[in-house]
């Protein structure tokens, strides 16, 4: 159940209003750089924070809570959390979402399923929080690398309970390499002017090639209340502070692959909902790798 009173002193001092759009993920598929991009359109008031997270951690914060991130005064309110597409993990979002959010249309960006699972093995490595190697990571049963790219898995939760002309699912290639084309599809299906100029669509955010590892320091200064403070500073300021910070205490990433016995092992278990993802969107996806 969701509470319907927010925390502390909040519940006679309801402000904001609910989104009306919510990027669901998936995972390591772009959705900090469109979160970013559609932050900058006059029309689209996007939540200060990206990850919010209400449906999958907060649900007990209320929607009170929920509602003071976003601005009543914007026709287009959203915010985006991957976490929102991570079943089995956070059961009944779908559910939730739909309760809450009478309406909502869900932007969900996909991209190989191979190529998603090692750069969120990549990203995680990097943040210190893995430390197995990527064969042994990714073919761990059920892990989360390999389950958050079923994206047929995912989204039939929201299918069963969303019309299929609020959900609009891009590819990550498309937004990378046909930015404008894309942001005007998006646009345009969101009912804002789709011929905008002048915004800085040129940035790509937190790229798996730009990623460093802690080191055991950067680990320990990771949990100090400074990095605290620097956490609750509004995206995209606290990634180029992040960076900043932690870059003496970092080192590159190594090379990151999979042999090849494993790669046929994770291909094969992947390869089902790829094709069973396809029948849904009627898109053929030709040069993932699955």
């Amino acid at each position: 159940m969701i509470a319907r009173h927010s925390c502390r002193d909040r519940e006679s001092n309801v402000v904001g209003a609910l989104p009306n759009l919510l990027v669901v993920g998936a995972q390591k598929c772009g959705t900090t750089s469109l979160h970013h991009y559609l932050g900058l359109h006059p029309e689209i008031g996007m939540s200060r924070k990206k990850e919010l997270n209400f449906f999958s951690h907060h649900r007990d914060r209320g929607v009170d809570w929920y509602r003071s991130h976003f601005d009543p005064s914007m026709p287009i309110r959203g915010e985006a959390s991957p976490s929102y597409t991570a079943l089995p993990r956070f059961p009944s979002v779908a559910e939730a979402v739909v309760e809450v959010l009478d309406g909502v249309r869900l932007i969900y960006l996909v991209r190989d399923p191979l190529r998603r699972a090692m750069s969120a093995y990549a990203h995680f490595y990097a943040s210190g929080r893995e430390h197995r190697g990527p064969d042994e990571a990714l073919l761990a049963p059920d892990t989360d690398y390999v389950v958050r790219g079923c994206y047929a898995f995912q989204l039939e939760e929201y299918l069963r309970r969303v019309p299929d002309d609020r959900i609009l699912i891009i590819e990550q290639g498309d937004l990378r390499n046909r930015r404008n084309a894309t942001l005007e599809t998006v646009f345009s299906w969101l009912g804002v002017d789709s011929d905008v100029r002048g915004l800085r669509f040129d940035q790509e955010l937190h790229r798996t090639s730009q990623k460093r590892r802690r080191t055991p320091v950067g680990q320990r200064l990771a949990e100090t209340a400074v990095m605290r403070r620097v956490a609750a500073l509004p995206d995209p300021w606290r990634w180029h502070v992040e960076r900043l910070i932690y870059r003496p205490f970092s080192t590159p990433l190594p090379p990151i692959d999979l042999a090849p016995a494993a790669r046929a092992q994770v291909i094969e278990r992947l390869g089902p909902d790829a094709e069973r993802f396809r029948s849904l969107t009627g898109r053929r996806f030709e040069h993932w790798s699955v």
